[in-house]
């Protein structure tokens, strides 16, 4: 059992990513709270000078607003839904901003 310092609960150790540089081997997140920081942090740091389209950066805008408010991340059917286009609508979406951000 280990504590995670994010969240404070005690965990597997199988909860949490291997880190080799720690004393103990492991990362001292668990895996779900590296998740959500991973993802906040992604979302935050999309430099603005980059050039999205408006759908794109609409996408990015409400899934942190829905993180920030619910404190979890949309799915693919509620972002779908939102901006009334289809799951691979999304896909193609969210592929750009990746394929933008390299």
């Amino acid at each position: 059992m280990k504590k995670c310092i994010k969240c404070g609960e005690m965990k597997e150790l199988s909860l949490f990513f291997k880190n080799k540089r720690r004393k103990d081997g492991l990362f001292p997140y668990c895996k779900e709270c590296c998740k959500v920081y991973f993802k906040k942090r992604y979302i935050k740091k999309i430099p603005k000078e980059r050039k999205l389209t408006k759908k794109q950066y609409d996408v990015l805008k409400m899934i942190d607003n829905i993180y920030k408010n619910f404190g979890k991340f949309p799915t693919y059917k509620e972002l779908a839904e939102a901006f009334s286009v289809s799951k691979q609508g999304i896909d193609k979406c969210l592929s750009g901003v990746v394929k933008k951000l390299k």
